[in-house]
């Protein structure tokens, strides 16, 4: 019967010395399966946000060209060179002959909470009146945003019927 007992206490302190040996080891084993699922929900909240942006880049591409004819709506920048040649052809294409084109930005210094900014053209136009609804139905249809603002026109000849015409509209920009 002591036999027993010892090999019971042998078995039990053999036990106890694995246990309290190895329990470090098993804890850090329980820790790093921890951190292996932290890991995993993170690697899986990335592959979200890659799937994400893919389909972002997807839509992107698809729309390009619409995109592309945003900026011909509203540019980036003044582009005055652009809006004086846009504006010769299409006072040529009414049968207008262009005067005098004047710029005036917004002032700088006004803070306001606009996405855009704006610039007021102001021109000179002579020719007939069928000629100058041309120019402003063709002002209307242009691709880039403008804003007509005021007319002023007088009679250059009445023998001819020809008008001196004074636009100033507002065009758009970001």
């Amino acid at each position: 019967m002591t036999k027993n007992i010892i090999i019971i206490v042998l078995i039990l302190g053999f036990i106890g010395i694995v246990v309290l040996l190895d329990i470090p080891k098993v804890q850090s084993i329980f820790d790093l399966k921890n951190q292996i699922k932290e890991q995993q929900k993170a690697l899986e909240g990335k592959q979200y946000i890659i799937g994400i942006v893919e389909k972002l880049r997807d839509t992107y591409e698809n729309n390009k060209e619409n995109l592309n004819k945003l900026e011909y709506i509203m540019p980036g920048e003044q582009e005055i060179p652009n809006l004086i040649v846009q504006l010769e052809a299409i006072a040529a294409k009414g049968g207008l002959i262009l005067g005098e084109i004047g710029f005036r930005a917004e002032d700088k210094n006004v803070a306001t909470n606009q996405d855009y900014k704006s610039l007021t053209v102001n021109i000179n136009l002579v020719g007939d009146y069928a000629a100058f609804e041309r120019f402003l139905s063709t002002i209307e249809e242009n691709i880039r945003l403008m804003d007509v603002e005021s007319i002023n026109f007088i009679v250059q000849s009445e023998t001819t019927s020809l008008f001196n015409f004074n636009v100033v509209f507002k065009v758009y920009y970001q």
